[in-house]
């Protein structure tokens, strides 16, 4: 079920109108180093741009960057501070849609590098492996700070189906991706994310809309090891063989030791033509905790598909796995052939598991469709009303780590039954007894996370002013 936001194609728009508005533009190419100023936006590309081993440049808030051909920017052992604000967003976009541009390269960047409150479009990764690598982001032997961005209308994809990363890829890397919207990106191998050897922290991002062969929104690729928590991962689809509509994960973990570890997500709503709506496990050892896997769908395995040999039996605990549909294990099917398994225990799950502590009862969710009784909409809410039986009936020997919180911020074990005896829920939300729940529904308060970071572009109106000026070379 894919959905476009009202606001997305306000912004998109409110985009044009700012490519219509500008007078005065600043060509650059070649190595550019030093500041690109807001009054002498917008910048131009009319060639490839890098900032060179050792340098750094700085990109100022409200600056428009605009490509007027298939050109990148790298950062060749250097640094970039792309650093907008909630105000005055830095846009990166190109001149043609059609044509695209060649988006961010991060090759051995300074760890230093942040990219902060940008609006990156329009990106198109194509030709051979690696080079189809990453649409609007690529990250490789660094990690930088990637935080409060939109990264929209991106695309990867090579030959043999090899294109990775239509918004974001990661190889070699401990990046922190932190509270972005990723949405409507496309790929071969990972929608909106795509990693292979990297152990980033992927948390609080809105994934949504993306679409790829292989893991709509997330693919995790061999020898990583993220972390993923706190994300709405809502809408993606997967159209080829081993499917993932939400995320697919194969991390190789009999061979190298690695897995993911994906708590406190809202993983709902995600397609496959395939296996795995909401999860594909492909020989993989992921500890999937306390998360929603709910009303996704797929030809086999509409929650969650296995594959994998016994050994790496994922690690389900406290998740709601509910509603989801396929023609074969509308909430778990595991491959037969490689004699697959799967650990689910003190879950709710829909027509039950048979496994410790799990319950077939009805989570009993706040509004499931929302105020507007339109099931998978951004109103829906996930929260647990104060009848629900998955509140307290987690793990009873789980204990959350010193910082983690439940998916709204809130303590992740409260005594939700009031019995005088603390137990994790059930699910990505910890049911508040002492808090009368916000009127703004979950996927509603998300909803206005999306428009937050949308109508970011907005702020670029006001600054589209400078003064004529060309740049070859360094600034």
């Amino acid at each position: 079920m894919i959905r476009r936001n009202l606001f997305i194609s306000l912004v998109v728009f409110l985009t044009l109108w700012v490519a219509g508005s500008e007078v005065y533009a600043t060509d650059v190419s070649g190595d550019q180093t030093g500041v690109w100023k807001l009054d002498e936006s917008p910048y131009l590309l009319v060639g490839d741009v890098r900032v060179p081993p050792g340098q750094t440049l700085a990109i100022e808030p409200g600056v428009v960057i605009r490509a007027q051909g298939h050109y990148r920017i790298t950062v060749d052992q250097g640094t970039l501070l792309a650093t907008g604000s909630p105000g005055a967003p830095i846009l990166m976009t190109a001149a043609d849609p059609i044509t695209g541009w060649r988006g961010i390269r991060l090759e051995t960047a300074h760890d230093d590098t942040v990219i902060e409150y940008c609006v990156v479009e329009y990106a198109i990764a194509t030709g051979g492996f690696p080079e189809a690598s990453g649409g609007a982001l690529m990250i490789e032997y660094c990690s930088p700070r990637v935080y409060n961005n939109v990264f929209r209308f991106n695309r990867s994809h090579a030959e043999y189906e090899n294109g990775a990363g239509g918004g974001i890829f990661a190889q070699y890397s401990s990046a922190a991706i932190v509270n972005n919207l990723i949405t409507q990106n496309s790929a071969d191998n990972g929608g909106g994310i795509f990693l292979n050897e990297a152990t980033p922290t992927i948390r609080g991002n809105v994934i949504t809309e993306n679409s790829a062969a292989r893991g709509g929104g997330i693919y995790l690729g061999a020898r990583s090891a993220p972390l993923i928590e706190y994300n709405m991962v809502a809408r993606n689809e997967s159209y080829g063989q081993y499917g993932g509509g939400g995320i697919n994960s194969w991390t190789d973990f009999i061979f190298s030791g690695t897995f993911a570890t994906i708590r406190n997500n809202v993983i709902v709503y995600n397609t496959s033509t395939q296996a795995g709506g909401g999860l594909y496990c492909r020989y993989d050892r992921a500890v999937i905790t306390n998360n929603l896997i709910a009303y996704n769908s797929a030809s086999e395995g509409g929650g969650i598909y296995a594959l994998n040999l016994s050994a790496e039996a994922p690690q389900v605990t406290n998740c709601i796995i509910w509603g989801n549909a396929a023609a074969t294990g509308k909430q778990v099917h595991l491959e037969g052939a490689t004699g697959s398994a799967i650990s689910i225990k003190y879950s709710a799950v829909e027509a039950g598991w048979a496994d410790t502590g799990n319950i077939d009862q009805l989570p009993a969710f706040v509004d499931v469709d929302g105020p507007d009784d339109v099931p998978g909409s951004d109103d829906d809410d996930f929260r647990l009303s104060p009848l629900s039986p998955c509140i307290d009936a987690g793990d009873p020997g789980f204990a959350a780590d010193s910082n983690e919180t439940d998916i709204d911020g809130n303590p992740r074990i409260v005594d939700g039954d009031d019995d005088g005896s603390p137990v994790v829920d059930m699910g990505p939300y910890e049911f508040q007894p002492a808090v009368v729940p916000a009127p703004v529904p979950a996927v509603s308060q998300w909803g206005l996370i999306v428009m937050g970071l949308l109508v970011l572009t907005a702020g670029t109106l006001a600054f589209i002013r400078g003064r004529p000026a060309v740049v070859q070379g360094s600034r």
